[in-house]
C-alpha cells in the first residue's frame, strides 16, 4: 500500500499520541470536535460524526495505515483522528477491557 507524505506524518504523530498518552485498546475516550483539518489522517469526517461530539466510547481498534482509531460508543462505532479523541480513563488489565467493551453504556455518566 501506497502511503503519501502527509498520511505518513498522520501516522507518525498517532504513534507519539499513543505513546505520550500510553493508549491501549480498551481505553475510554471523549470525542472533541473535529477543525476541518484532516492532518493527513486518512477517513472522513462525514456530518454524522457531530453527533458524537462530546459522548465518551471505547478504543476498538487503533488503525496502523492512517485511518484513526475505531471508538464503539452506546450508541454508534466510528474511526475518529487521534487529534480528536482525548483520554478519560486507562484501562489496566485484561479483564478490565473486555469489561468495558461489554459495559461501555456504563461508563458513560
Amino acid at each position: 500500500m501506497h502511503i503519501n507524505k502527509g498520511t505518513q506524518e498522520y501516522i507518525e504523530k498517532q504513534n507519539e499520541w499513543i505513546k505520550l498518552n500510553d493508549v491501549k485498546i480498551g481505553d475510554l475516550v471523549e470525542i472533541l470536535p473535529f477543525d476541518g483539518d484532516s492532518k493527513g489522517w486518512r477517513a472522513s469526517w462525514v456530518d454524522t460524526m457531530n453527533e458524537c461530539i462530546g459522548q465518551k466510547g471505547v478504543i476498538r481498534i487503533v488503525y496502523d495505515c492512517g485511518s484513526g482509531m475505531c471508538v464503539d460508543m452506546w450508541f454508534d462505532s466510528w474511526s475518529f483522528p487521534y487529534f480528536a479523541l482525548k483520554l478519560i480513563k486507562k484501562i489496566t488489565s485484561k479483564k478490565e477491557v473486555e469489561e468495558t467493551k461489554h459495559n461501555v453504556w456504563l461508563l458513560l455518566d
